[in-house]
């Protein structure tokens, strides 16, 4: 009967003519389309093969024998098929944005293309509200561009919804001093409820009073190839039960208050009150003392990665505080900070309690040059390691609390089985001990193994072994149960043990 649907043909002469009929009829009930308004599609029987089109967004669904599945959309688009997208709609103007981000989402979600060209001045009254599975995309940085001079909340955020699946890329933002912040996405409340598999990807932001991009009770996204430059407090913020997010490939320059003010909550990015998230590939730069504080801030934060970045030109470069524990910095650069390189410690000694402490942190291969203050200053920590770092030139800020490179200057250092070794030390600017460890009525099972410094080596901690170690100084060891063996040592070897040393 059809060359292409198959249907039946009764045979000339047949009694049961209606038999083939009766199947043709049933095969027709499948094969056309139904058209009707997308809150209908309920309306019908989603069977094996049939197609429903929503005549109101243009979104396409197929039956399977138990539910419609969303396959296409029919909706018009100026542009073409955009890769990977369901659902594409190009924007012109700005005030047709929500509408299309909303279309997009309530189609079962898709791409939002927000087309080349200069939006604003925006105000309050222009901001944006993402929506889950909606993925809205600019034509590049500079290319879609827009300014923000509104205050109170982000330009473009998610307004505490628990969304999930959301994208937004290649565009820019501009504050002029005056915006609040650029992009904020994450549920506010602390009740179990997350946004997953969110990204933002290829965005610049300049000059936003309070913050760049940030991600609230978020799991699994990430950051990629962002641009932020003289923004105030936090560049890019994952912070509050964040999980498994990534901040990778993105450059912050100038991260300073702005405008000018007294407020020195300054974080290139951070982590905090998060787990399993991974910091890589990432440049913090600009602003001398008056910059980031820390470039790198890792505050309660747990199983979490810092890796391959660049801290230049700021005020501190990592701050890991409060319960952060099982983190590792590796292979990270600092050079010209204004005070700290590595600043981990708990404000509180806790003995009883050491998973309330800071604990099992790795820091590993770094590289350190020209610092105010010490290269790493852990307090209160339990098996931590500093590791084959390089520490040239440090503690030339004479204001800094201690001039060591790896010290527990200020507070005693609670720490098992811990290691400070493999460490190349060189130019201290203080007649100080380039490695100074204290307290030791706390601190025991702590070794010194195999570095190279040219100051001396001072530990005031029961059960320390320092051994393998070429100084160019003094090795000062005192407390209970110390040992100092096979240790190369311009100066004087002095421990309650000491043998093999030259």
């Amino acid at each position: 009967m059809t060359d292409y649907h198959g249907y039946n043909t009764p045979s000339q002469g047949t009694m049961d003519w209606h038999v083939p009929l009766n199947e043709n009829f049933e095969q027709i009930d499948t094969d056309v389309t139904v058209w009707d308004a997308a809150d209908n599609r309920g309306d019908y029987a989603p069977k094996d093969g049939a197609h429903f089109v929503a005549e109101d967004t243009g979104a396409v669904y197929r039956g399977d024998g138990s539910s419609w599945t969303r396959i296409g959309s029919i909706a018009d688009s100026d542009t073409g098929d955009a890769p990977g997208s369901a659902y594409y709609n190009k924007v012109t103007s700005w005030g047709d944005l929500q509408g299309a981000i909303d279309a997009a989402h309530e189609s079962g979600g898709g791409t939002v293309l927000l087309a080349a060209g200069e939006y604003g001045p925006l105000g309050v009254d222009d901001q944006i509200t993402m929506k889950g599975g909606v993925t809205l995309r600019g034509e590049g940085p500079g290319v879609t561009h827009i300014v923000y001079e509104g205050g109170d909340d982000s330009l473009i955020g998610d307004r505490q919804a628990a969304d999930s699946d959301m994208v937004l890329g290649d565009l820019s933002v501009a504050g002029n001093g005056v915006a609040d912040g650029a992009i904020h996405w994450g549920y506010g409340n602390d009740d179990g409820v997350y946004n997953e598999r969110n990204y933002i990807e290829n965005v610049h932001v300049t000059q936003c009073a309070n913050g760049g991009i940030g991600f609230r009770h978020v799991h699994d996204g990430a950051f990629r190839d962002c641009v932020i430059e003289e923004c105030g407090k936090v560049s890019i913020n994952a912070a509050v039960e964040c999980q498994g997010v990534v901040i990778a490939n993105c450059v912050i320059n100038d991260c300073r208050t702005w405008p000018d003010s007294t407020d020195d909550f300054l974080h290139g990015t951070s982590v905090e009150q998060s787990s399993e998230c991974i910091v890589e590939n990432c440049v913090v730069k600009g602003g001398g003392g008056d910059g980031a504080s820390p470039a790198f801030n890792f505050n309660t934060v747990n199983n979490s990665t810092l890796t391959g970045c660049v801290a230049h030109d700021v005020n501190w470069g990592v701050e890991s505080v409060r319960d952060a524990y099982s983190n590792t910095f590796v292979g990270n650069t600092f050079t010209d900070i204004n005070e700290y390189g590595i600043y981990v410690q708990h404000y509180t000694a806790d003995s009883e309690n050491p998973d309330r402490e800071v604990l099992y942190n790795q820091v590993v291969g770094n590289n350190f040059r020209n610092l105010g203050g010490p290269a790493y200053e852990g307090a209160y920590g339990f098996s931590c390691q500093f590791t084959n770092n390089t520490i040239v030139n440090y503690g030339q800020n004479t204001n800094t609390d201690a001039q060591h490179a790896v010290c527990t200057y200020n507070s005693p250092l609670l720490h098992t089985e811990g290691k400070v070794s493999g460490n190349i030390i060189r130019g201290g600017a203080q007649d100080v001990a380039a490695i100074n460890l204290g307290a030791p009525e706390t601190t025991n099972q702590l070794h010194i193994q195999n570095n190279y410094c040219d100051n001396d080596i001072v530990a005031e901690v029961n059960g320390t072994l320092a051994t393998g170690n070429d100084v160019e100084g003094d090795i000062a060891l005192s407390g209970g149960d110390t040992a100092a063996m096979n240790n190369r040592a311009s100066g004087s070897v002095s421990a309650d043990s000491a043998q093999g040393n030259v």
